[in-house]
């Protein structure tokens, strides 16, 4: 398998139609429906599945497409080594998607006062490996990687909030509840809602699973999406509705105006900061480590 397989693959999950990929990449259709029968062969799975609404990544594909990112990232990276002229970068590696962590203004700042030195955000499922292997100074994570060779430090907690159109009959139901940042809704007023969801290994879209299936809701599905931004745009016109963390609206601009709602006890993902437990970060990864600190609580 090749880099070309990556990149077909992926073009047909972002357009949702082998016409529009094939046309994107400048292909006949059927040379990359014969492309992708070639990979699914490969692969021993069905990358995707015909659906109403176009195709639609099987699991496996779903996985494939994770992973080919991942592949394209760092290959983009290698591609793009040009240290600047002391040939310092720091490198911060974070999971995939979740860019949002880090606030812009963070990274403003740095540039302000280290204009010398190389920024770089690896994403990556692999935080722990890449740690391991000194390949990034220090990681943004959601989760307690596992061993004892971390020190982790709680930097946020990172409240998911419920995304609705602005004019949503919900909100005659929202209350005030104490440690919740936004009106509470309980989520049970959501049944036969149509839901905009991220993807199933990105951590919002595994927290607000996990409410829905403690309530025991089954969510109807409208579409899926990666970006963040994407699903509360949809969510906005009223479409649907979605789940989204509070650091992913944050200084964001939308067409449409949506509202956010409180849900769960609230719902809050743990956000950490991350090193190896015996590793000495240098007085520019040291600064930049502080400045996504400071504006991030």
């Amino acid at each position: 398998m090749d880099f070309k397989a990556l990149h077909y693959v992926i073009a047909v999950a972002e357009n949702g139609s082998i016409s529009s990929a094939a046309k994107k990449l400048g292909i006949s259709q059927p040379s990359l429906t014969n492309y992708l029968h070639r990979v699914a062969d490969e692969l021993g799975a069905p990358l995707f599945e015909r659906g109403d609404r176009g195709y639609v990544p099987t699991y496996a594909g779903e996985r494939f497409i994770a992973y080919a990112r991942q592949i394209q990232s760092i290959a983009g990276e290698l591609d793009n080594l040009s240290p600047r002229e002391n040939g310092k970068t720091v490198r911060v590696t974070l999971p995939p998607f979740e860019g949002s962590f880090i606030h812009p203004f963070a990274i403003r700042r740095f540039r302000e006062t280290h204009p010398d030195v190389n920024l770089m955000l690896i994403e990556s499922n692999d935080t722990a490996e890449i740690l391991r292997n000194g390949q990034a100074d220090f990681a943004i994570t959601a989760t307690i990687l596992p061993g004892n060779e971390f020190t982790q430090t709680l930097l946020v907690q990172d409240e998911i909030l419920l995304v609705t159109a602005n004019n949503h009959p919900i909100e005659s139901h929202s209350i005030w509840k104490p440690g919740c940042q936004r009106p509470w809704v309980d989520v049970n007023l959501l049944v036969g809602e149509p839901f905009i969801r991220l993807f199933p290994y990105q951590h919002t879209r595994m927290l607000s699973d996990a409410l829905l299936e403690r309530e025991n809701i089954q969510p109807k599905v409208l579409m899926q999406t990666r970006s963040v931004l994407t699903s509360i745009r949809v969510a906005a016109t009223g479409a649907g509705v979605c789940f989204a963390p509070s650091s992913g609206i944050r200084d964001s601009q939308f067409p449409e105006s949506p509202a956010f709602y409180s849900v769960g006890d609230p719902v809050v993902m743990d956000v950490y900061f991350t090193k190896l437990k015996y590793s000495h970060l240098d007085d520019a990864a040291s600064d930049f480590a502080t400045l996504i600190t400071d504006f991030t609580r």
